[in-house]
């Protein structure tokens, strides 16, 4: 059975609740001086089926249930459900929680601080204006910041992210993914430390002055502004990490170490045959390959014990 609500006046269009037919409000001394009442809080629960639930101006709950449901905030900080089901969520102004559940969702955030999550399948995540956070969950997952300070995370799955504006916090998780930083100063994170990092991931700052930590086999470029390139004793694992696009003049490699494993590290290059690209070792480990490093000197890199900010 298919559900239908919608918050809001239940006043008739055309009728003036408030004063006697034919009268002119402006006669009414008192109409200026009385305020709106505030827009309730709904509580609008969908059940099984593909359900239509829109909330109102207030601080909602919209559950769709099971079923493909399409549902709304509107205005106010609201808590919306879609639960089982490919579901489409609008969320509205205002600092919204949202969750998609099972199912191929599309969550989109609008204005305000929202949070969105995926769940699992392969969702479509916006928070479009505001400082958003995104979790894809398990699928392959598409991740949009928008405008304002977001933080984006993959969960399982091959995953897509993109910043959009402002200075955004990128993070791969499992899978293999791509993180694309677009404008702003964003750090981008292909390492997976709690996981085996086995899985390819593809790193690209875009414009602003980036951080990419990169993980086992991935694959990384700055792009335009000064970055900064994190590698690190967690490169064990199988292939070694590649620097597309270093730029000695505006870039920074920086290695990034355990001192009770490495006590007295030791970086040497070493550069391969035929090429001018140069392998960064630490203790004899090979850590990256750094494309066109022909130039580069163990000097020019930063060993640290802690992760760059």
């Amino acid at each position: 059975m298919l559900d239908i609500a919608f918050g809001g006046s239940t006043d008739a269009p055309g009728l003036a609740s408030d004063s006697s037919p034919g009268s002119d409000p402006a006669d009414d001394p008192q109409s200026d001086d009385i305020p709106d009442p505030p827009d309730p809080d709904l509580v609008l629960s969908g059940g099984d089926g593909s359900d239509i639930l829109y909330g109102d101006g207030g601080a909602d709950s919209v559950n769709g249930g099971a079923g493909d449901d399409q549902l709304g905030g509107r205005d106010g900080n609201d808590s919306i459900a879609g639960e089982d089901g490919d579901d489409r969520v609008y969320a509205g102004a205002g600092d919204d929680v949202v969750s998609g559940g099972d199912g191929a969702d599309n969550l989109q955030g609008e204005d305000g601080a929202d949070q969105l999550d995926g769940g699992a399948g392969a969702d479509l995540l916006a928070g479009h204006n505001g400082d958003d956070s995104a979790f894809g969950g398990s699928g392959d997952d598409s991740l949009l910041g928008g405008s304002g300070n977001d933080t984006l995370a993959g969960g399982e799955g091959s995953d897509w992210l993109n910043g959009g504006y402002d200075n955004d916090i990128l993070h791969g998780d499992q899978g293999s993914d791509t993180l694309d930083g677009d404008f702003g100063n964003d750090t981008l994170i292909g390492h997976d430390a709690g996981a085996a990092d086995t899985e390819v991931d593809f790193l690209n700052g875009g414009e602003g002055d980036d951080l990419l930590i990169v993980g086992n086999g991935d694959y990384a470029s700055g792009n335009q502004g000064a970055d900064t390139f994190a590698l690190g004793d967690w490169l064990d694992q199988g292939e070694f990490a590649r620097i597309q696009d270093y730029d000695p003049a505006d870039d920074q490699i920086v290695v990034v170490y355990d001192a009770l494993v490495h006590p007295d590290p030791v970086l040497t290059l070493e550069q391969q045959d035929g090429s001018d690209d140069v392998t960064v070792l630490l203790d004899g480990l090979p850590l990256g390959l750094i494309a066109g490093g022909a130039g580069l000197t163990a000097d020019a890199i930063q060993l640290t014990t802690a992760m760059p900010v």
